[in-house]
């Protein structure tokens, strides 16, 4: 356990660090008469929800393996989503990030808020080029690699909206029959068929799950850490697609729906 306890305090301290280094800089662009470098700065304080939400998880999180149809579910989606990708490749805008992420991986240098802040197109994503300058580091052009992290993401998102099911209904088989029309949806299917859209849209579904599976722990418990985590999670989420902001909206209609017993005394507080 006192283990479990320094290592979420080594962590917390990470988060802490990430966080005040991006603040200092939003106050020393602010100070130049910087605005806009200034608000690039400030979402890069996101980050700092990576070690906070791995430090949540050691010291909180209680680890079971779920049980047998639910392990099926998952690799039901994994198999169907893997097979058919697996004759893709990077294409489209995946090859200005590519290069992008190679010219700086060549240089020696690391990701700063110039390299993640650059909008391309009309995103800005600070995560997915974080996620291509990765890729490019560890595995370049490995269309596998790239896919294995995918489906890992993937795999992590069907566990947590089971997770919100339980919390939600209970154990019931229907949980089961809305797993897996979320696993093999063919919805998803151009998110692994297209590296970009891949990586713009599975970590933030993996992160605005996590952020209202934790809301639910936070609901249920009262714990500030999870309710901290479910912040976190949004935050950085919208690092990689500005949709995860939409989680609040979420966390709003589950609350009238499913978790207030008077619906018409919340919508008074709101």
């Amino acid at each position: 356990m006192r283990g479990r306890q320094t290592a979420a305090f080594a962590f917390g301290a990470v988060a802490a660090l990430v966080a005040g280094y991006a603040l200092v800089h939003v106050v020393a662009e602010l100070v130049r008469g910087h605005p806009g470098a200034a608000a690039r700065w400030g979402t890069m304080t996101f980050f700092a929800g990576v070690p906070l939400i791995v430090a949540y998880a050691v010291a909180r999180a209680r680890f079971a393996l779920p049980r047998v149809e639910v392990l099926l579910v998952v690799a039901a989606g994994l198999v169907l989503q893997g097979v058919l990708a697996s004759g893709s490749f990077f294409t489209g805008d995946d090859w200005l990030h590519i290069v992008r992420a190679h010219d700086l991986v060549a240089s020696g240098g690391l990701p700063d808020e110039h390299y993640l802040g650059t909008a391309v197109f009309i995103h800005y994503a600070p995560g997915l080029r974080l996620g291509y300058w990765a890729l490019e580091k560890l595995a370049p052009l490995d269309w596998a690699a790239g896919q294995t992290a995918l489906l890992a993401l993937f795999a992590g998102s069907i566990l947590l909206l089971h997770r919100i099911f339980r919390q939600l209904y209970g154990e019931r088989h229907s949980n089961l029959l809305l797993l897996l029309l979320f696993a093999t949806s063919i919805l998803l299917v151009t998110s692994f068929l297209w590296f970009a859209d891949g990586l713009h849209k599975l970590p933030s579904t993996f992160l605005s799950l996590l952020a209202i599976d934790t809301y639910l722990v936070y609901w249920r418990t009262r714990s500030k850490a999870a309710l901290a985590v479910s912040v976190a999670a949004v935050s950085l989420g919208s690092l990689f697609y500005v949709k995860a902001l939409l989680v609040p909206l979420y966390l709003v209609l589950i609350r009238v729906l499913f978790l207030e017993e008077r619906p018409r005394r919340f919508a008074r507080t709101l």
